[in-house]
Parts: structure tokens; C-alpha cells; sequence
């Protein structure tokens, strides 16, 4: 994905799969919701400057604000969610700042 730095935008990540295969079982429902951030190349947390308003969303997705960054930078923005039947799922997404 891609934004610039200025940019302060909602994301939603979906963790219900539209074949109703994997992810959610049949009712189950997001019920919390971490966001972290990184610096793809040096590791480095900026998830205070990078991230917030991370929340469970339409029972299968979580939404968060994705802000700030540096030109020319990439980074790996991790979606922790706890689920109602008290699992825990993890996805990753890159954001490159244009």
C-alpha cells in the first residue's frame, strides 16, 4: 500500500475470508484488537507516531488510523486480533510512504 506522510487515513484489515474458509469460525466475532508498526529495514517501533484508534470493527475486521512516516520509507504495520472464542490471529501489511 501506499499513502504519503501527511496523510492520516483508516485502514480495515478483514479477517473473515468472503469462501467462509479460514480465519473466523461460523459467529465468531473480533473482540480485540493490536496494531504495531515498524521500520521494515531497521526494525525500528514507531508504532507511537504511526499508528492509533486500533479497535475491533463489524464483528470481522479491525480498523486503525495509519499516520505519519518518512519519504522514501517502508514500513510493516502487524494486526494482532483476539477473537470471542479466545483465539488470536496475526497479519502483516507493507506501507511504503510516497
Amino acid at each position: 500500500m501506499l499513502k504519503t506522510a501527511i496523510e492520516e487515513i483508516f485502514l480495515y484489515h478483514e479477517f473473515h475470508r468472503p469462501d467462509g474458509n479460514g480465519w473466523l469460525a461460523t459467529g465468531e466475532t473480533i473482540s480485540g484488537a493490536v496494531v504495531t508498526v515498524s521500520d521494515k529495514q531497521t526494525g525500528a517501533d514507531t508504532t507511537a507516531t504511526m499508528v492509533a484508534q486500533a479497535a475491533p470493527f463489524n464483528d470481522t475486521q479491525v480498523i486503525y488510523k495509519a499516520k505519519g512516516g518518512s519519504l522514501g520509507k517502508s514500513y510493516r504495520y502487524r494486526i494482532v486480533a483476539t477473537t470471542s472464542n479466545g483465539q488470536i490471529f496475526e497479519d502483516s501489511v507493507e506501507v511504503k510512504i510516497i
